[in-house]
């Protein structure tokens, strides 16, 4: 079973982002870790339909400098 949900084609949002996300398997549960360092838990959003898991939140620029240019920017930002 655990084989088909991690097949199965992902959605992906307009930015291109998702969390990375590990899958574990016990006997009896699931255990889901989610990279979402920096997002606050108001703004994550967690549900179940259909079988499926479903994970939702946005991700944001913590801070933001005037007078800076950007150089990198490795970080997936929006809705996920």
């Amino acid at each position: 079973m655990l084989n088909r949900v991690l097949w199965q084609k992902r959605r992906v949002t307009l930015f291109g982002g998702k969390p990375e996300t590990d899958v574990f398997e016990t006997n009896d549960c699931f255990i889901v870790h989610c990279d979402l360092a920096g997002v606050p838990k108001e703004d994550i959003s967690i549900d179940h339909r259909d079988r499926e898991l479903v994970i939702q939140g946005e991700s944001k620029h913590a801070a933001t400098y005037e007078t800076a240019t950007s150089r990198v920017r490795e970080r997936n930002l929006g809705r996920f």
